[in-house]
């Protein structure tokens, strides 16, 4: 038979494993990829995304450059990853914890909203959850409750029609 203090030391660790942690992840390097200079100015997707959170009045147009960077690197859809922010916070301007995304469920906390860019954008690239499938089932993956794949696509139309400028 168990002893209570055994059974007490469970419960106390599962509370710990529940609550939701600082992701900082070591290995999604925050200044990975091309650098902010290598963007060029002249990019008409790094205008579309800073445009796109600036009309609603979204802070994370702070960071267009980091969304743009990121989905390169990872070779994602380019409008993907702003538009999930935009879907999820608002462009951050719901989000808790610098949480753009809405990851796990609500309840991961980011040192900064770069950081929450490079993590979510390296699990759609690198998570066997996500790599190699098509949109629609990243999109399902990501969140499957209702028309939530529809919004983010809608979303991705608004920013641009074409994947490629």
């Amino acid at each position: 038979m168990l002893s209570r203090y055994y059974w007490s030391g469970v419960a106390v660790l599962a509370g710990f494993m529940a609550a939701p942690g600082t992701i900082a992840n070591s290995d999604v390097p925050v200044h990975q990829g091309p650098s902010i200079a290598e963007i060029r100015l002249s990019d008409p997707r790094l205008a579309r995304i800073q445009e796109f959170f600036d009309a609603r009045s979204a802070p994370a147009g702070r960071i267009a450059s980091q969304f743009l960077r990121v989905s390169d690197q990872h070779r994602l859809d380019w409008r993907l990853l702003p538009s999930l922010a935009m879907v999820e916070s608002e462009g951050g301007l719901t989000a808790q914890s610098n949480n753009l995304f809405g990851w796990e469920c609500g309840r991961a906390r980011f040192e900064s909203m770069e950081a929450a860019v490079h993590t979510v954008g390296s699990r759609l690239a690198k998570s066997p959850l996500y790599r190699n499938k098509s949109l629609d089932a990243q999109l399902t993956t990501f969140n499957p409750v209702g028309q939530y794949a529809e919004a983010v696509k809608r979303m991705m139309h608004r920013l641009s029609p074409k994947r490629d400028l």
